[in-house]
């Protein structure tokens, strides 16, 4: 699979209070086709989320007011299907405990590797038919559910 050759265009939103963050990661998902949405806070997002068509939801777990388990959880209740990706510069054990008991469905590193952002997003939204580098993707900071 090659970067940047998207077979389906897809609905996108990113939910991080970093601006940075959220602009570089909309820079590139915009370049594969996508669809890109922002929110800076968690309750921007959901209130984007209840409004929009969204395939996907990347969602930072840090932010102040709502934060990533909050928004997730709010999210979940407007759709219990949401496809959801968790990023962060913290471990995956602890981002874990922060979202317990709700699993984190997928989770990406930060920085995040661009190669890993596009194949994770496709698997997120496409389904597990494209898991053919799990085990690669986990030693390069990609953890599935």
């Amino acid at each position: 699979m090659t970067v940047g050759t998207t077979k389906q265009n897809f609905s996108i939103l990113i939910i991080d209070d970093s601006s940075a963050m959220r602009n570089i990661t909309a820079d590139v998902l915009e370049s594969f086709g996508h669809t890109v949405y922002q929110a800076e806070t968690g309750d921007q997002g959901v209130t984007i989320f209840g409004q929009k068509t969204v395939d996907l939801v990347i969602l930072d777990v840090n932010m102040p007011d709502m934060n990533g388990p909050q928004t997730y959880r709010e999210l979940l209740l407007i759709d219990p299907q949401v496809n959801v990706i968790v990023y962060s510069s913290e471990s995956k054990t602890a981002v874990s405990r922060k979202f317990a008991p709700l699993a984190i469905p997928y989770f990406l590193h930060k920085p995040v590797d661009l190669t890993l952002l596009y194949e994770t997003v496709e698997i997120a939204v496409r389904g597990s038919d494209l898991l053919l580098h799990h085990d690669a993707w986990q030693e390069e900071g990609v953890a599935f559910a």
